[in-house]
């Protein structure tokens, strides 16, 4: 009886381990920023409409996302300044959303580069 008592003791404590260690995971995973990447559909003062397609599903949705004061415009790879008169119906572009919860807003738009004429 006394070795069942320790096992029961050493799984509980086990398991409160485990449940620690989970619950730190999910804490460091917590406050990083999510990219939406995909085609301006539409252009507004305030906000854009972007067309996403999931990678999982593969189905194409249009997402809405604000642009506030503090919304930083991008163009290019290295990422050279530019202005939200920059964004474009059709062009490509990558959106942190920070953490992603509705209703969505912009930190950053990086509207990617014009292709080299001969690729695709």
């Amino acid at each position: 009886m006394d070795i069942v008592k320790r096992l029961v003791v050493m799984l509980a404590v086990a398991a409160s381990l485990v449940g620690l260690v989970g619950s730190a995971v999910l804490e460091a995973h917590k406050g990083h920023d999510h990219l939406l990447m995909g085609t301006l559909t539409m252009v507004a003062s305030d906000h854009v409409m972007v067309k996403v397609t999931d990678a999982k599903t593969k189905q194409d949705s249009i997402k809405t996302i604000a642009i506030k004061p503090t919304t930083k415009v991008l163009k290019g790879t290295p990422g050279t300044p530019a202005k939200a008169a920059d964004l474009t119906t059709g062009a490509r572009i990558v959106i942190n959303i920070g953490e992603g919860k509705e209703p969505l807003s912009a930190k950053e738009i990086h509207i990617a580069a014009a292709p080299t004429p001969g690729t695709k």
